[in-house]
């Protein structure tokens, strides 16, 4: 799933190649392919992941769950970025020049934002791993303890 954020990070920053008086068409073919690739893994790890413990029973309920926090997630997201986007259109007077970057700060925005909830998920996979580490440890220490 990290690997999808970054992906997607990594799409809104190529965004940023976009530039008055030059062809977007470039920048926005690669970072499209980049966003959707990185939002394609996500979507399905996070889905994978979020239902992989629950009986059949109940797996469509968390993945309908899951797509619905998603939504959430995308509305909230543009909640934040099109404000600040557009505050800093305005800012510079707008025209060209000011659109551009107003969008840069949006790209800069969601690739932060990106990047954030990758490290998020980097931690918390890491977390049960260690559990899973010290749960061996333990087992080991009560087996030569024990004597097996």
């Amino acid at each position: 799933m990290a690997a999808g954020l970054l992906g997607v990070a990594a799409g809104a920053l190529a965004l940023l190649a976009i530039a008055p008086g030059r062809s977007a068409l470039p920048s926005l073919a690669g970072g499209f392919v980049l966003l959707g690739t990185g939002l394609g893994v996500a979507s399905v790890a996070s889905t994978a992941r979020g239902t992989a413990a629950l009986d059949g029973r109940e797996q469509g309920l968390a993945s309908g769950l899951l797509a619905s926090s998603a939504q959430i997630g995308t509305v909230l997201g543009l909640a934040v970025v099109v404000p600040l986007a557009a505050a800093r259109t305005g800012a510079l007077g707008g025209g060209d020049p000011a659109q551009v970057a107003g969008y840069e700060l949006g790209f800069v925005v969601a690739a932060a934002l990106a990047l954030s909830a990758a490290l998020a998920v980097g931690l918390a996979a890491r977390r049960p791993a260690q559990a899973r580490r010290r749960e061996r440890m333990a087992a080991v220490a009560t087996s030569a303890r024990d004597g097996r």
